[in-house]
């Protein structure tokens, strides 16, 4: 199903009244999860290409219900700074690129996630980005879906990282059929992109692939989730969530939307 950005403010009223509940400025969530399944992936949208006041509520809502289901953001280096000190063994952290990565891959790199019990994994996004906020929404949102049971580690670029990293480069993937779909499977993602030279695309370019059908992706999401497991396991990334429980989540403090 293709889902576009929500046109007025009542739409997107009507579309929390099933899911959230707010007493006395108390936030809740019913137990709707079919609902707050389509809710999320529609507030991810929301969150790129709404018009602003739409965009800023979409994103917010994201980051309320991310809050209340233990799937906060958080930036990683306080975690790895403090691995580095207890001299934890080596392995391989996963790099995601997050601008415009579309809302089915990010289903499925937390599908894997969840499988092999991967806890470090960074989201790489721009803080000088004006788009910033929504990328960051736009991959909770999908952790959330997929009920990631940890904060969602975001990372700058600033910093230097204590550890080796390993990027998962869906854009190359997807351009060069590094998973040999057939050209029935790839051709539908690839279409935007024909005939143009890789090294001269932009971030923009890939934008449309956001909003095509989730059914366009059900092949190329089941190949994609072998190769992260694959990937996971050869970084030696899998069965590390227990780092996420020990160094990140005794010590979360809660960051205000505004502080992003």
């Amino acid at each position: 199903m293709k889902l576009l950005p929500t046109q007025s403010r009542d739409e997107l009223k009507k579309l929390f009244e099933p899911v959230i509940e707010l007493n006395d400025g108390k936030f809740r969530i019913l137990n709707q999860k079919e609902e707050l399944d389509f809710l999320l992936k529609q507030l991810a949208v929301n969150a790129l290409f709404a018009e602003d006041s739409i965009k800023q509520t979409s994103q917010k809502g994201i980051w309320q219900i991310s809050q209340f289901m233990g799937t906060p953001y958080a930036t990683g280096e306080k975690i790895f700074s403090s691995m580095l000190k207890d001299h934890i063994d080596p392995f391989k952290i996963p790099v995601i690129n997050s601008v415009y990565v579309p809302f089915e891959i990010l289903e499925t790199v937390f599908d894997a996630c969840n499988e092999m019990e991967v806890g470090p994994i960074l989201f790489h996004v721009d803080n000088t980005d004006p788009m910033v906020k929504g990328f960051i929404s736009f991959v909770l949102a999908a952790a959330v879906k997929k009920r990631f049971q940890a904060p969602v580690l975001f990372y700058y670029g600033v910093a230097p990282l204590p550890f080796e990293t390993t990027l998962i480069n869906w854009q190359d993937i997807i351009y060069f059929n590094k998973l040999k779909l057939p050209p029935s499977e790839i051709s539908p993602i690839r279409e935007s992109l024909a005939n143009r030279d890789f090294t001269q695309l932009a971030d923009d370019d890939w934008k449309k692939n956001i909003l095509l059908d989730s059914e366009i992706w059900e092949p190329f999401k089941e190949e994609f989730y072998t190769y992260l497991c694959d990937s996971f396991e050869d970084g030696d990334s899998n069965e590390t969530f227990q780092l996420i429980k020990r160094y990140l989540i005794p010590t979360y403090h809660k960051i205000p939307f505004e502080n992003i």
